[in-house]
Parts: C-alpha cells; structure tokens; sequence
C-alpha cells in the first residue's frame, strides 16, 4: 500500500475538502477515495456525485435522495494525486490518514 496526497481546488468556498493522504494501491484508488475521516462515500458514475450507504438504500427503494456534498469534493477526474510514501503495517486501501477541510 502507499500513501498519497490528493487536492482539488474545483471547489474552494466553504464547506469543502482541499486536500488529504490517503492510503491507496495506485493513483487511480487515490482519485477514489473521498476524504472524509468520519463519513464513507464513494463515487456514482451514473448520479456523477459522492454517496454514502443511507444514499443507495434510498436509491434502492425509489426514494428521492439530497445529493448535499456535490460541492465538499470534487469529481475524481479533477483530484490531483502525488504518491508520497509507503503505508504502514496496518493501514489499508481507503483509509484517510488526515484532511484539509474549510469549515464555513
């Protein structure tokens, strides 16, 4: 596993994330990895937005979801990645060592 340092600055207001490390297999994983250390997302193609797993279920049963995070992160096309390391025993794919977050 290595570490990586991934930012964006497609959303740089309020209430987003400008960077983390993160803890990945490759550059592409990086891009993946949502930079939240308390709240898991993943990226929907089809939605083009990050979900949580409330997100799907709503999906799931036809519900209408609030997609509120549109602008915290950023599309994984837009993240810059630069490996920075090798993780630690112990870590794994998707683990968020620390992040940048600009509170509003």
């Amino acid at each position: 596993m290595n570490l990586y340092f991934i930012s964006q600055n497609q959303n740089t207001g309020y209430d987003t994330y400008d960077s983390a490390v993160v803890v990945a297999k490759n550059e592409e994983e990086a891009k993946l990895i949502y930079p939240s250390v308390w709240r898991e997302q993943h990226w929907s193609e089809e939605k083009q937005a990050w979900l949580d797993e409330e997100d799907e279920l709503d999906l799931k049963l036809g519900r209408e979801i609030y997609i509120y995070n549109d602008y915290s992160w950023t599309n994984p096309k837009d993240v810059k990645v630069e490996l920075i390391g090798k993780a630690v025993p112990g870590l794994k794919a998707g683990d968020v060592i620390c992040s940048s977050f600009n509170a509003g």
